[in-house]
């Protein structure tokens, strides 16, 4: 009967575990490779009952289990990966066991070795057919308790170990929370991260700094709002890398620092202290400086104070002659999109303040370039900044244009084209009465950069002709129909021209403003019209 089974697995368990408990010193290593024989079986039941006999073992014993380290815990890594999920639990609570019995110094000895064996068996699982590019997770970490057993040893070896060992363990952390689920990683977040942050700040070689970095960033990944306790801490830490030798390094902070920016929850002090301290980096550490500014201001940007944006916008106007062309670009839309975020009546002044048109300095190409980019910014980022300050700006960017018939002003012209058509998409999205006639002034200044014979590189009327597909786009279309007749023979004169540098953007453009693919009948309209010369049918 049931009831007489039940018994006698009860005594056959009781007789189990008092043998597993009574193992001699001379026959653990024979014990050992029995178990994991049978751990590597693909019977379910035999890999359970090798489990539970392993775990009454662990648990009974007062016998040094050292010898038993390598032997069983191949077996117990192979595991990870069964999808039963009665034997990876009975596996977990093993390796609990185990671990129980045993220092984390004589775990952390083995560090290389079962850090290699889950990276070896991760990586198989990970190019399997079907598997290419899809994220993988281990079944034996995500279930309650997963990482109990294995984290212990990989903490000793990163606080306790030679560098060497220090890296191999946080790199191993590291590949423990990529193969780990949100919901299994969170218990232990905490007491993963504490330890990272406590070290990163110590004299370490580069690939060392930069994996704990990049593992502090993937707990981000994973942890989210559960690591906001350590928001003030991660920020200082990721603001002094940004600032490393090492160009490694800096890219990972500038990663990390992108998934924080979420985090703060009022983003001044962050803004202010990467104003400062690009200001008096070194050369390569100021663009990724300025890169980390412009994902705070636009995901953040809207929370800043007044005080801090206008700090940031007076500072930024310092790079507008600096030697990398990058720094300079980036500087210009940084400037551009802390304006976007400042209240619409202080715009204006702000404007005239920081970004006039021109400027008492010797280098007023460089500074043209720069306000050009700034402007550019404003209006792209905030359409609502872009509209107020539209009618205001459109007379400089005009002059602009008209650069492309100087030598040297096609960057010039080309930067003038791209902000007036970011304007004018501005003003649109808007809306208001001044959409037609700001549409109409700005199909004119491009039009007239498309109509100048190239002598240069072709850089101006490329831009004019994305300018006007981007105008064109999400029902723009609709407002340059009474334009036509300005840009479409322009157009067909920079087609005719045959420069690859402008040709495909001048033919999008075309695409995009007769609506070909959304509404063919818009084309035969306009080729039966008047105004329609035959060349330009043609």
């Amino acid at each position: 009967t049931s009831e007489k089974h039940s018994e006698a697995l009860n005594e056959l368990m009781s007789a189990c575990k008092a043998l597993m408990s009574n193992i001699k010193q001379d026959n653990l290593l024979s014990l050992s490779y029995k178990i994991s024989d049978l751990l590597d079986k693909d019977d379910t039941n035999c890999k359970k009952w090798a489990a539970w006999l392993s775990e009454m073992h662990f648990l009974g014993s007062d016998m040094d289990l050292q010898c038993e380290i390598p032997i069983l815990m191949k077996s117990f890594i192979e595991r990870l990966k069964d999808q039963n999920s009665v034997v990876l639990h009975a596996c977990n609570r093993a390796v609990i066991a185990f671990n129980n019995k045993l220092t984390p110094e004589l775990l952390a000895l083995q560090l290389f070795f079962i850090s290699n064996k889950i990276s070896s068996m991760v990586s198989d699982a990970k190019h399997r057919k079907g598997m290419e590019g899809k994220a993988f997770e281990l079944p034996g970490l995500n279930i309650n308790k997963g990482l109990e057993p294995w984290l212990p040893m990989y903490l000793h070896g990163l606080m306790h170990g030679s560098i060497e060992t220090r890296e191999l363990a946080v790199n191993g952390i590291g590949q423990l929370v990529q193969i780990t689920s949100s919901q299994f990683l969170k218990p232990y977040l905490i007491k993963v991260t504490g330890p990272l942050i406590r070290i990163v700040g110590d004299r370490l070689p580069t690939s060392f700094k930069g994996a704990i970095i990049e593992t502090i960033g993937l707990l981000l990944e994973k942890g989210g709002m559960s690591l906001k306790p350590f928001v003030p801490q991660l920020q200082t830490t990721f603001l002094k890398s940004l600032t490393d030798s090492s160009s490694i390094v800096r890219a990972k902070a500038l990663h990390s620092l992108n998934l924080l920016v979420p985090l703060a929850a009022r983003p001044d002090t962050l803004i202010n202290e990467l104003t400062n301290i690009s200001m008096h980096a070194e050369a390569d550490a100021v663009e990724d400086l300025l890169d980390a500014m412009k994902s705070v201001l636009m995901k953040l940007g809207k929370k800043a104070s007044s005080d801090t944006l206008l700090n940031c916008i007076n500072k930024m106007g310092d790079f507008h002659n600096h030697d990398s062309e990058k720094v300079r670009s980036d500087a210009a839309c940084i400037l551009g999109l802390a304006l976007g975020n400042i209240p619409i009546d202080m715009l204006t002044p702000s404007l005239n303040t920081y970004l006039p048109q021109v400027r008492d300095t010797n280098d007023g190409q460089f500074w043209e370039e720069f306000r050009l980019r700034a402007l550019f910014s404003v209006a792209d980022y905030s359409h609502a900044s872009g509209a107020a300050i539209c009618e205001g700006v459109l007379p400089s960017l005009r002059q602009g244009a008209k650069k492309i018939e100087l030598k040297k002003g096609e960057t010039i012209a080309s930067l003038a084209c791209s902000a007036s058509g970011a304007f004018a998409c501005a003003m649109r999205k808007v809306g208001g009465k001044k959409v037609e006639a700001v549409y109409l002034k700005v199909s004119n200044l491009l039009a007239g950069v498309l109509q100048y014979d190239c002598t240069g590189t072709g850089i101006a009327k490329k831009e004019a002709a994305l300018a006007i597909k981007k105008m064109s786009k999400y029902r723009g279309s609709e407002l340059l129909q009474k334009n036509y007749g300005i840009l479409i023979p322009s157009l067909v004169k920079t087609l005719k021209e045959n420069n690859m540098v402008y040709k495909y953007s001048a033919e999008r453009a075309i695409f995009h403003l007769l609506e070909i693919r959304s509404d063919p009948s818009r084309l035969k309209s306009y080729l039966a019209s008047s105004e329609v010369s035959p060349d330009t049918a043609r």
